[in-house]
């Protein structure tokens, strides 16, 4: 959600690295699933749009993506790739889960991601004034 929304600011402050960055973060995202993959379409046409927008390329273009996207695919690795504390035990034996989501869990990915917007809001403001 975060990508589309890092992609969608792109769109309407006309920067096409922010919509780069965008698609390219949801890329990864939408393999982890098969109910995900519909979602490389947009994720493609956002990057596709993006590209050729570029006219100039800077180092802080260049930066600005890099963190973006480490920022949002790390903050998601993190929670699908987190072992869940989850288990109980009944008469029966024992079980557990990994699909619950923690309290740590939703701490850093709040940690990676509201910097992430934070970061592509800045971007677009100075974009507009350059």
């Amino acid at each position: 959600m975060a990508a589309g929304v890092i992609a969608l600011i792109g769109s309407l402050a006309h920067a096409p690295w922010l919509m780069v960055a965008g698609g390219a973060a949801a890329v990864p995202i939408c393999l982890v699933s098969f109910v995900g993959v519909p979602a490389l379409l947009p994720a493609g046409v956002v990057m596709a749009v993006g590209a050729s927008g570029l006219r100039a390329v800077s180092t802080r273009d260049v930066l600005t993506a890099i963190a973006l996207v480490t920022l949002l695919v790390g903050g998601f690795g993190y929670e699908v790739l987190h072992q869940d504390p989850a288990q109980w035990e009944t008469a029966d034996g024992s079980a557990g889960s990994s699909n619950v989501v923690t309290t740590t869990e939703s701490v850093v990915v709040l940690g990676a991601v509201a910097p992430a917007l934070a970061v592509a809001v800045a971007y677009a403001r100075s974009f507009r004034r350059s």
